[in-house]
C-alpha cells in the first residue's frame, strides 16, 4: 500500500491561510455553513443543488514546509499517546 502525502492546512483568519505539503499539490475545500458561504470569496452549487463555499490552494514545496509537516504530525502523535 503506498503510504499517503502528509499535508498540513493551516485555517487561520477563519479560511484557508496556507497548506504544507512535501511535494506539489492542489486542493479544494468546501464548506455549506451558513456563515461560511455569506462570507466566502467564491460560493458554488454542490451536486444535491445546496449553495456551498469554496477555497482553492495550489501549494508547491519549500524546505521549511516538510520541517513544519513532520513537527505537526509528530507532535499529534506524542499528543495521542499522552491522552490514553
Amino acid at each position: 500500500m503506498k503510504t499517503p502525502m502528509r499535508v498540513v492546512i493551516d485555517i487561520s483568519r477563519g479560511s484557508l491561510y496556507y497548506a504544507y505539503a512535501p511535494e506539489p499539490f492542489e486542493v479544494i475545500l468546501i464548506s455549506n455553513d451558513p456563515d461560511d458561504v455569506a462570507n466566502a470569496p467564491l460560493s458554488v452549487l454542490a451536486p444535491e443543488g445546496h449553495e456551498v463555499a469554496i477555497y482553492q490552494e495550489i501549494a508547491s514545496t519549500a524546505a521549511r514546509d516538510v520541517a513544519l509537516i513532520d513537527h505537526y504530525f509528530a507532535a499529534l502523535a506524542e499528543a495521542e499517546k499522552s491522552s490514553r
